[in-house]
């Protein structure tokens, strides 16, 4: 199984997402394919409306005068070479971009 999922953003506080699932071919001669396949998307459905969820909460927070951009912590290290890895892609491998995307 592959599923792919874009995020479009549409403003500051509203992005699309849109996910699609595909199956081998061979799965949809299952028996019971169609009513386990709603099962499994109402439950993605259910995961992205948590995602969802906490990214407003998220970005409630980011919206406070208290909040004080910074570093990602060491437990997102993932997260930040994700990023840095985007960064190079997009601008090349720049110390003074990359600084101030840190």
């Amino acid at each position: 199984m592959v599923q792919p999922m874009v995020c479009y953003p549409l403003g500051p506080e509203r992005v699309q997402v849109t996910a699609w699932t595909q199956f081998p071919k061979e799965h949809f001669e299952l028996p019971a394919f169609r009513e386990r396949s709603q099962v499994y998307a109402d439950f993605v459905r259910l995961v992205l409306q948590e995602d969802a969820d906490m990214v407003a909460s998220l970005q409630n927070g980011v919206r406070t005068h208290a909040f004080v951009p910074c570093p990602t912590v060491h437990l997102e290290k993932a997260i930040h070479n994700t990023l840095n890895y985007w960064i190079d892609r997009l601008y090349g491998e720049d110390e003074e971009i990359r600084a101030a995307a840190e």
